[in-house]
This record gives C-alpha cells, structure tokens and sequence, in this order.
C-alpha cells in the first residue's frame, strides 16, 4: 500500500529499490528482477490512498518454480518482501491452451507507443486488481488468452462462459 512508503520533507516523489529472484525446483536461480523506481508522491508525506503496484516479467519454460521479491524504500530504509510459488503449465498436450485470468476493475491509456506488456493492447492496458476486492459501482474486466485457436474459414468460433462461486455454493 502506498501509506507504507514515506516521502522525504520536500520532495516530490519516493525511490524504491525492487530485487527479486525466480528459483527451480531444485532452487537454481533462473531468473532475476532489479530495478530502482521513482514513486511520484501523492498530497502530504506519503503516498496514502494509492497502491504502489510493479510490473516485470520472467520468462520461464514449464515447470514449479519459487520467486521472492524484497522492496526497500530508500527514505528510511523500511524493507518488505513477497514470495509465492508459479507453476508454468505444459500446454503441447492441453486441448485448449488458455493462460492465467487476469482480474481487473480499471483500464488505462497507453501512452508512449509500443509496450512489451502482455496486459496491453491496442492502445490500452488492464490494471490487475490486486487486493481482488470490488465495489458495487465499478466495473469488473478479465483478461485472458487462448493460444493457437483451431483455424476456421472466418476464424476462430470461441466461446467464454463466466461463473462466481463463494466456496462450493455457485
């Protein structure tokens, strides 16, 4: 949350170092993540009110692996970590070979031209939802991907169906 990073007296913005590294199963360092970030600060000495979020990406062949993230902001040197376990799916042998949904309750304008972003397109990107908490009066996207559609004539006759269920009641 951005009421955890504070903002120098008299400055604009917060510096936040990001470190991250991506383990196999058998716990070789695959990938790696290192950034320094500038923050723009909100109104007062924090950024209360706004999610800090970042975006990397990895790329990974099949298989479990463990990434841990370690942020330090660099105001008085506060430091958080994350970590979570990925599987990345074999899909040669999937009937349909789907990606991860992505959640979402806002959309952005691109600015800038081209991204690399898997999240943007034509022009805009998903935001993903990160505390997956929605309101009543906002809008709810998901994202996802189908990856090679059988061919058809006139394309691809895909069809999605959306169900919400709260333990095993639907």
């Amino acid at each position: 949350p951005g009421s955890a990073v504070p903002v120098a007296a008299g400055k604009d913005k917060a510096t936040l170092d990001v470190l991250g590294m991506v383990r196999d199963e058998q716990g070789r360092p695959v990938g790696r993540i290192r950034q320094t970030m500038d923050v723009a600060a909100g109104t007062g000495s924090s950024l209360e009110g706004k999610q800090v979020l970042y975006q990397s990406g990895v790329s990974l062949p099949p298989g479990r692996f463990a990434v841990k993230v370690v942020v330090r902001e660099n105001t008085n040197g506060a430091i958080g970590s994350f970590e979570a376990s990925v599987i990345v799916p074999e899909l040669k042998q999937a009937p349909v070979k789907v990606s991860s949904i992505i959640l979402s309750t806002q959309l952005q304008t691109l600015t800038g031209g081209r991204s690399d972003n898997p999240l943007a397109r034509d022009g805009v990107q998903v935001i993903p939802n990160v505390t997956h908490v929605v309101g009543r009066d906002q809008k709810l996207y998901f994202y996802f991907e189908v990856y090679e559609p059988a061919s058809a004539p006139s394309g691809p006759d895909l069809r999605a169906s959306l169900a919400f269920y709260r333990g095993k009641l639907k």
